[in-house]
């Protein structure tokens, strides 16, 4: 709950109007480093943040600078591996194209079956925290690098 809590008060007050810079495709932080806001880190927040992990959690954060949308990820090896169900982020496929180079924004699809390690995710533009299926995570220094750029839209 600490996490989802702290991904979603990050998002909500950190994300600025978007700056170009180039794509990130999904970057692990560690606890309590900055993330800084600039081409290194990720040009659409406002100002350097550090986002606090609980022990042995890993994070990964993505930058899309094309939908103005930044995304976290954050998983525990140990966390839940059976079987459960899962709601993929997907393209809003009603969304109509203004042609002014923005993407169509991610919402929930259907749901499905997972097994494997359990991954969280939250993005910037709206909605809710959402459970990923995350193999990467399942081990020892695992990584949530491509549920973060996923939920981003990368």
């Amino acid at each position: 709950m600490f996490i989802k809590k702290t991904l979603g008060i990050l998002l909500g007050i950190a994300v600025s109007a978007s700056v170009m810079a180039a794509d990130d495709a999904g970057t692990p932080f560690t606890s309590g480093e900055p993330i800084t806001n600039d081409a290194a880190g990720c040009s659409l927040l406002r100002e350097a943040v550090r986002i606090n992990l609980s022990n042995l959690v890993y994070g990964a954060y993505a930058c899309n600078t094309a939908s103005n949308r930044i995304a976290v990820a954050t998983c525990h090896p140990n966390g839940q591996k059976g079987a459960w169900t899962v709601t993929p982020m997907i393209p809003d496929p009603d969304w109509v194209d203004p042609n002014d180079g923005s993407t169509a924004p991610m919402i929930p699809g259907q749901p499905q079956q997972a097994t494997g390690g359990r991954a969280y995710t939250t993005s910037s533009d709206g909605g809710r925290v959402i459970e990923a299926n995350s193999q990467n995570c399942v081990v020892t220094g695992g990584s949530v690098t491509a549920e973060a750029a996923e939920r981003a839209g990368l």
